[in-house]
Parts: C-alpha cells; sequence; structure tokens
C-alpha cells in the first residue's frame, strides 16, 4: 500500500503537501547530504568518546541511511563499503580523529590555551627514562569511568596510541 496523504481542500488555496517524488530523491548531491548530517554527527562529538556502544549505534544509524539516503543504496546492502566509498568514518572512528585532531593542534599551538595545558609531555616530569625521548603524552590517573573520558585523560590516550609518523608531524 502506498504513502497516505491528506485529502486535497475543495477550492481556495492549494494544499501545502510535498510531491511524493520529492520525498525520496533517487540520488542527492554527496556534498549537500555531507553538509546536513555530517555536520550535526561531528558537533561536540569529542565528548562522546567512551561512550557505551548502545547510545553509538543511535549515531551510527543515522550515519548509515544518510549513506544510504546519497547512494541510493538498499537497506539490505551492506553498508561498511558504501561508507569506504564515500570516504566517511564510522562514528567511533570519527570520534577518536576528532579527539586526535584536537591534541594535533594543542601541541601545534593551534588551539585554546585552556586545552594545551591539559597536555604534558612525559619528559617534562622525569628525565633519564625510555619514553621521556618518544614524543608520547602523559596520561593521569582516574578514579570514575566518567573521567576516564575527559579531554585531559582521553586526548593522552589516543594520542600515545597513534604511530610515531604522525607525532613527528607537524601542522
Amino acid at each position: 500500500m502506498g504513502p497516505r496523504f491528506p485529502p486535497k481542500k475543495r477550492g481556495g488555496a492549494p494544499s501545502p503537501i510535498l510531491d511524493p517524488c520529492l520525498l525520496r530523491p533517487k540520488r542527492l548531491d554527496g556534498s549537500r547530504c555531507h553538509l546536513v548530517h555530517q555536520q550535526r554527527l561531528d558537533y561536540c562529538n569529542s565528548l562522546l568518546y567512551g561512550i557505551a556502544d548502545t547510545q553509538l549505534q543511535r549515531l551510527q544509524s543515522v550515519q548509515n541511511a544518510a549513506a544510504r539516503l546519497v547512494t541510493g543504496t538498499r537497506r539490505s546492502e551492506h553498508i561498511t563499503p558504501v561508507l569506504r566509498s564515500l570516504h566517511w568514518l564510522p562514528i567511533r572512528q570519527r570520534i577518536t580523529f576528532k579527539v586526535a585532531t584536537i591534541v594535533h593542534k594543542c601541541l601545534n599551538g593551534r588551539a585554546p590555551v585552556y586545552l594545551s595545558n591539559d597536555l604534558q609531555y612525559t619528559g617534562q616530569r622525569r628525565t633519564g627514562i625510555r619514553s621521556a625521548s618518544a614524543a608520547l603524552l602523559e596520561v593521569p590517573r582516574s578514579r570514575t569511568a566518567v573521567g576516564d573520558r575527559s579531554f585531559s585523560i582521553a586526548g593522552p590516550r589516543v594520542w600515545n596510541s597513534l604511530s610515531a609518523t604522525v607525532h613527528e608531524s607537524r601542522y
């Protein structure tokens, strides 16, 4: 059974109903959908670092729906190749990328001072240890799961998990 639309009014101005053809376009411009959906998904997503998988699954389903809308892919088809073809990271990886980007900006002087003050290289406190020569960051201790999600802890953890070539890169 097709979609139901309210009956048209008799006489007077035409009803403000959208044309059914406009509701399901066959293919959208990828950049337009990226602007609408991906920016909404990226807004403050670094706050979602360490959140439960059940909560992230909601955002992932929104991203999957946007990818299907852009490409015209059916729900029965796998979404991973579609996301790869659009060059869209899954939500958890987007969040990790965002945190790593903020840390990189902090270390290169391109972020606010209040964020940069939370990061210290391991060699600044202790000298004579092996990690002092590496570009690793000090990871403070936390007693709670919420504390582990804070930028001062999550940022250094993400940064230390990256390769040495990323650590040495500038801008």
